[in-house]
């Protein structure tokens, strides 16, 4: 119960976070926001001006597209999330199991009592033979 607690608390210091703003290439933005552009950046790849130490033009860097971006982009795109709390999906897989094996044990007990009213029924007419009626009262 602690640790889902301290990962709600960090998931509520992390959403905070992304809501402050910030400034990329002089456009302001969410945290989220540039987190979002960093990630299509890595995806896509890009190039950046490197400073120089003298006072000639830049250089420009280039950064190849990163597989592991891309992955992350089309599995968002394509409503792939992974379940971000684990324990959360593992209760799931229990609680049905659980649920299975009370359906099991119903199942069995209602057959135990159908076949106790059967062999109780046969060991009456036990000693008569085929095709006699029963006495009346």
């Amino acid at each position: 119960m602690a640790a889902h607690l301290n990962q709600k608390l960090v998931t509520a210091h992390l959403n905070k976070l992304a809501r402050q703003h910030t400034e990329i290439d002089g456009v302001i933005l969410t945290r989220a926001e540039a987190a979002a552009v960093m990630l299509f950046k890595h995806a896509v790849g890009f190039h950046e001006a490197a400073p120089n130490d003298t006072n000639d033009e830049p250089r420009m860097l280039y950064y190849p597209p990163k597989q592991w971006a891309m992955s992350m982009l089309l599995d968002r795109l394509e409503g792939k999330v992974a379940n971000a709390d684990e324990s959360a999906k593992q209760n799931v897989g229990k609680r049905s199991d659980e649920v299975a094996e009370m359906a099991q044990e119903r199942a069995r007990e209602t057959g135990d009592a159908i076949l106790a009213k059967i062999t109780g029924a046969e060991q009456r007419h036990a000693g008569r033979p085929a095709g006699d009626a029963e006495p009346q009262p």
